[in-house]
């Protein structure tokens, strides 16, 4: 084994670049396709790039309406264009990583037969075999999507997803085609091990109990994720890995966003781009150039006033009162706890929201959340749902309330105080040092904390305060944020 990336062999192809850029999107999840859908608008105006979006997760019909709707072209198999986000596929259990489904859960014996044939050499060897297959299929994809799109960029949510995301990176750079990682979203090595973590089988899937996953620990270092309490796990179980790199589709550095094989990695701000270099990305890969999504936020914060006066009309609310706007959490769109969970952390999040003197509860759904699903909730509590971008609602609002949410970086760009509250006691270590935001960590301090925020002006202006002397290390607000990556797309693709 070695520790190096397995780079396929082969010649670069000569390419004769044409006027019109052609531009490949892939994203991997809503909030990254709603982030370079923003992205796209920019290229569009610009006249000089076409762009066409991979769609390879289960995206609901409307994506991809608003995706022709602004002119692009969608690939992808139609058997992922779900007609709508069902609340029935939304209350569904949620199934976490790995072989887990209800027969295995609820027959605990069978499932430790099973894991002792899968830890025995033969078992390992199957695995294996499985991976092969499977990467070996994800790289004929991506050279059948490279013959059909012929892009002359590659524009992806992150290089560290085995599969076709690391596949067309690889196959795309045989031929010449650059690639990009766009910034969309918060990432933090503690969150990704929880997220493992929920699987029942993670000792078995991802730890060390197993002889394949101790030897790959050893021989690619930069695959373990380290945990405090002394149980460090693979970001992929072993088999995968030995898999992965022998089809030399494997990221050496999953752990940063932009680990190793994408040509650039476009940050947020100095401090992502820090952050990621400390994971071993190449400091002369990276290039901060701010969220597209920050240059809307920009301009509303220019004439938030008239945005918010139109905002108040539409939703009828009191545009002397100020708006309490909430991220609402995403704890079983994300397959953090079961469904019966999330419900319930909800309706108590909204019942202590309602409980803030002359606050108006604005919510603000993920991308991927259905907002008939959260309709009745929020009736119950007096709050309204909120249709527009989320873009639109942090420059209006007087405090943002929510998780670990990227959200928060827009609230410290405009001033906005932010209570993060920690329901699921992640105890992530993302925000620490940003004394504008308050993390709350016990149930009980919710409520005083909140109503505090809203009688008190001398604890708002404290956290407002807060945010002037940290927001310039985690966001660039300045509305050239998009001028940015073009220029570096022109860069690129000259």
């Amino acid at each position: 084994m070695t520790r190096a990336v397995a780079w396929p062999r082969g010649r670069r192809a000569t390419r004769v670049r044409t006027s019109l850029r052609r531009v490949v999107f892939l994203p991997s999840h809503p909030a990254s396709l709603k982030e370079m859908l923003l992205l796209g608008e920019d290229l569009a105006a610009g006249s000089r790039y076409g762009c066409r979006f991979v769609i390879d997760f289960n995206c609901p019909a409307h994506w991809h309406e608003q995706i022709r709707a602004a002119g692009h072209e969608v690939i992808g198999s139609a058997s992922l264009c779900t007609a709508s986000s069902s609340p029935a596929a939304q209350t569904a259990p949620p199934k976490c990583q790995g072989s887990q489904n209800g027969f295995w859960k609820e027959f605990a014996p069978l499932r430790s037969l099973r894991n002792g044939w899968y830890a025995s050499p033969i078992g390992v060897a199957t695995r294996y075999a499985r991976y092969r297959r499977k990467f070996r299929q994800a790289i004929d994809r991506a050279d059948a999507l490279l013959d059909k799109a012929r892009p002359d960029l590659l524009i992806m949510p992150s290089d560290r997803l085995v599969g076709l995301e690391t596949a067309l990176v690889v196959r795309g750079r045989m031929r010449g085609i650059p690639s990009v990682v766009l910034p969309w979203a918060l990432s933090d090595i503690k969150a990704v091990a929880m997220q493992r973590r929920m699987n029942p089988d993670w000792e078995f899937t991802f730890g060390m109990k197993r002889w394949v996953n101790r030897r790959v620990a050893e021989e690619f270092p930069g695959m373990v994720i380290p945990c405090e309490d002394g149980q460090p796990m693979l970001f992929l179980s072993g088999e995968a890995v030995l898999a992965a790199h022998r089809e030399g589709i494997l990221n050496p550095y999953p752990l940063a966003v932009g680990g190793g094989l994408a040509d650039r990695v476009a940050v947020e701000s100095p401090r992502t781009g820090q952050q990621i270099e400390e994971l071993g990305v190449d400091p002369q890969r990276i290039v901060t150039t701010g969220r597209v999504s920050s240059d809307r936020v920009y301009r509303v914060l220019l004439a938030q006033g008239e945005y918010r006066t139109a905002f108040c009309q539409k939703h009828q609310l009191d545009p002397r009162r100020p708006i309490l706007l909430c991220a609402v959490p995403q704890y079983g769109e994300h397959r953090l706890t079961s469904w019966q969970r999330h419900w319930e952390e909800i309706e108590w999040l909204l019942g202590t929201l309602r409980s803030v003197d002359n606050a108006q509860v604005v919510l603000s759904l993920h991308p991927k959340s259905n907002p008939a699903d959260y309709q009745a909730v929020a009736q119950r509590h007096a709050a309204i749902i909120a249709d527009e971008p989320i873009e639109r609602l942090v420059p209006i609002c007087h405090a943002l309330v929510g998780g670990f949410t990227s959200t928060a970086v827009m609230a410290m760009g405009c001033g906005k105080p932010v209570v993060v509250l920690d329901i699921l006691e992640q105890r992530l270590s993302i925000f620490d040092g940003c004394p504008g935001i308050a993390v709350v960590q016990r149930r009980e301090e919710a409520q005083p904390t909140l109503k505090r925020l809203f009688s008190c002006p001398a604890y708002y202006d404290t956290l407002v305060e807060g945010h002037r002397q940290t927001a310039d290390d985690w966001i660039r607000l300045d509305g050239r944020s998009a001028e940015r990556t073009l220029a570096l797309f022109d860069d690129l693709c000259p």
